[in-house]
């Protein structure tokens, strides 16, 4: 990165004009390039195509602790958003943790316009939170692919919630979820297919911390039941830690939701100082998806003998997606393998945008400040 930090967002969505397909996007944290460090609003861009960094537009609001999720763009913002959109939700705004307070705030990003804009806050301000994005839960009224705000810290006393909510980009609003069975913080989020005897999309909180101890406890929650069921533990507890879905490493042909690194549970040493040294790991481990076995002229696993549903339209007059693996019309929910081989709705693939799209006189006029409704420019890329 072009500035060193910690405790920042990271996300994988389309790239912003100027740079191609699939880009790593680093938001915010704590951390500086030069001189003091500082809580920051600092937005890099990652392009594999050109193994190159590129600064973005800053976000509206410096923050660490805070979540980022890749979702489809807002519906109602007035269109200076569009296709897939990067989410910045919650966080602290002070350097310490401690004492701190989070905020409820909910900013998002779209890479076709270079463009920030503000969302309603959350319902409860949170930090060191999990986002995911999965597809709406069902029987509120809630359509499409939603942002899911899981746990965190609520509160200057450092409080441990299980509250989650989700934001509908279609309605642009928060709705109140049924909580998680653990309270977490610090905790890894990850949208994936579900496991055995859970339909559709589900969205995995693996490991965090109570506020006392890092946990092994792992539970799902699946949209279509808007509830939570727990799962076999990971076998090292862990706070702090990354997950991911992928192929499993035995099985290329099934997906797989990983534990990667965290901070592990202190020794039982009974030794006050040794039990305040965090121990950083390099551990990951695999959790399998069971899926169900299709019986024969079966188009959906949680539906047996019924005609695969995305041929059948919903509400919106659109293909289903809930006909895949994990409700979302792809492995990760988002339209193809890697959830952005898809166009957009620019109609080109993983390149929001078009030439000349940058602004409304078609020229770049390069990185802009916080302001979201400023002309958008063209990132300044480093190599």
């Amino acid at each position: 990165m072009l500035t060193p930090r910690q405790d920042l967002a990271g996300v994988g969505a389309p790239c912003p004009e100027g740079l191609r397909r699939t880009c790593v996007y680093a938001i915010g944290g704590f951390g500086a390039k030069t001189g003091a460090p500082a809580v920051t609003n600092t937005v890099e861009a990652y392009s594999p195509a050109t193994n190159g960094w590129a600064t973005l537009r800053t976000m509206p609001t410096a923050r660490q602790g805070l979540a980022g999720v890749k979702a489809p763009c807002p519906a109602d913002l007035g269109g200076r958003l569009r296709g897939t959109c990067v989410y910045a939700i919650g966080g602290i705004t002070t350097p310490s943790r401690t004492g701190a307070t989070p905020v409820a705030t909910a900013e998002v990003y779209s890479p076709a316009t270079n463009t920030w804009g503000h969302l309603p806050d959350m319902k409860t301000p949170r930090a060191y939170l999990g986002g995911a994005a999965a597809s709406c839960p069902a029987g509120l009224g809630l359509h499409g692919i939603c942002v899911y705000a899981i746990g965190g810290i609520t509160g200057t006393d450092g409080t441990v919630t299980n509250d989650v909510e989700v934001y509908s980009p279609a309605a642009n609003m928060w709705v109140t979820l049924a909580t998680m069975t653990t309270a977490r913080s610090d905790l890894a989020t990850v949208g994936a297919p579900c496991p055995r005897g859970v339909v559709n999309g589900c969205v995995y909180a693996i490991g965090g911390s109570d506020g006392t101890t890092s946990l092994d406890t792992v539970e799902v929650y699946s949209p279509a039941t808007n509830a939570w069921v727990s799962l076999p533990g990971i076998p090292t507890a862990r706070r702090g830690l990354m997950g991911t879905a992928a192929n499993c490493p035995k099985a290329p042909k099934e997906r797989c939701v990983y534990a990667i690194g965290g901070i592990g549970a202190p020794p039982p040493t009974g030794n006050a100082a040794a039990a305040a040294v965090d121990t950083f790991l390099g551990t990951t481990e695999a959790l399998p998806i069971e899926r169900p076995r299709l019986p024969e002229n079966s188009g959906r696993p949680d539906s047996p003998g019924r005609p695969d549903s995305s041929s059948r339209p919903d509400s919106s007059g659109r293909p289903d997606s809930s006909g895949s693996p994990d409700g979302m019309g792809s492995p990760d929910g988002m339209g193809s393998p890697d959830g952005m081989g898809s166009p957009d709705s620019s109609g080109r693939p993983d390149s929001p945008g078009s030439p000349g799209s940058a602004d409304s006189s078609g020229s770049p006029d390069g990185p802009g400040g916080p302001d979201s409704l400023a002309n958008p420019g063209r990132p300044a890329l480093d190599g």
